[in-house]
């Protein structure tokens, strides 16, 4: 997929559309969907597009707009750390996909996303704010200031790298805890059966 890109002068409104449109999610951020699919090498994940999911998309795009982090595989890893040193607030949807977002980046290319971790870490998610026309209506400058965005260039210090990796197996273990509740349900199930 080819970059998306835009001026930082643009109002938040005209770059979260072009955004949309940009990467085929429809007129409404694909809202209206029942389901989402993931890319995820050759196949997609599903996700069922769940009213918490809803309520976390609106803010989890605008996020892409102010970090400059695309929707790839790597893009939506980086914004997972990201938020995640941000803080999601009370969307428990995005505590739960940015935490398996954080255990993928442990794995895949730790570096990386330590440095989106030391970003969020220093800046202000807008989870919990309204999305309304006042913040449309900045320009994308304006918005990152405002929540105190630093550059793509920080260097991550020992407390990062401390805090990522303190969250990162926080992580893998409720990762393999709900792998372990699944199978459990399942020989339970399998036993009963028998």
């Amino acid at each position: 997929m080819k970059r998306f890109e835009y001026s930082s002068e643009e109002t938040v409104r005209a770059v979260r559309l072009a955004y949309w449109r940009h990467n085929d999610f429809g007129e409404d951020g694909g809202e209206s969907k029942k389901w989402e699919f993931f890319p995820m090498g050759p196949i997609s994940m599903p996700i069922p597009n769940l009213e918490g999911r809803k309520r976390a998309i609106r803010y989890h795009d605008l996020h892409h707009l102010m970090t400059g982090y695309q929707t790839d595989f790597n893009g939506e890893l980086e914004i997972a750390s990201w938020e995640i040193g941000a803080g999601c607030g009370r969307f428990w949807f995005a505590w739960a996909i940015n935490l398996q977002g954080l255990m993928l980046g442990m794995m895949v290319n730790p570096r990386r996303f330590i440095r989106a971790w030391a970003r969020g870490r220093r800046s202000r998610s807008l989870y919990g704010r309204p999305v309304d026309d006042t913040l449309l209506d900045m320009t994308v400058a304006r918005l990152r200031a405002e929540v105190h965005m630093p550059s793509e260039e920080l260097e991550p210090t020992l407390g990062d790298n401390v805090s990522y990796w303190l969250w990162a197996g926080t992580s893998l273990v409720l990762e393999l805890a709900a792998i372990v509740a699944m199978f459990a349900g399942l020989w339970m199930a399998a036993t009963r059966m028998s």
